[in-house]
C-alpha cells in the first residue's frame, strides 16, 4: 500500500495512489485542517475529469485511479488496430 508523506512547510499529506506507464505519479493530497482530499499529479498539470472533486477516503480515490489506469492500458492496446465497419 502507499505510504503517507509529510510535505514540510506546505502543510499537506500525500499518499501515492498509482503511476502511469509514462511514469507520472498520481497522489491523493490532504491539506492541513481540511478533511476532503484531492487527486493531483506528482509534477502538476491538468487532471482528467475522473479525478475532479474531493474524496473523503483513500479507498474511494484509489478505486478511481485504478479504474483510470486500467482504461489507459486498454486504450493503448487498441490503438493501431483497424476500425471495424458495420456494412
Amino acid at each position: 500500500m502507499a505510504d503517507a508523506q509529510a510535505q514540510g512547510d506546505s502543510r499537506e499529506a500525500k499518499v501515492l495512489l498509482g503511476v502511469t506507464e509514462a511514469g507520472k505519479e498520481i497522489y491523493l493530497v490532504r491539506k492541513r485542517g481540511v478533511s476532503i482530499r484531492v487527486i493531483q499529479w506528482g509534477d502538476g498539470g491538468e487532471l482528467p475529469a475522473e479525478f475532479a472533486g474531493g474524496f473523503s477516503s483513500i479507498s474511494a480515490a484509489k478505486e478511481v485511479v485504478t479504474d483510470y489506469l486500467a482504461r489507459k492500458v486498454e486504450v493503448k492496446k487498441v490503438i493501431g488496430k483497424p476500425a471495424v465497419s458495420n456494412k
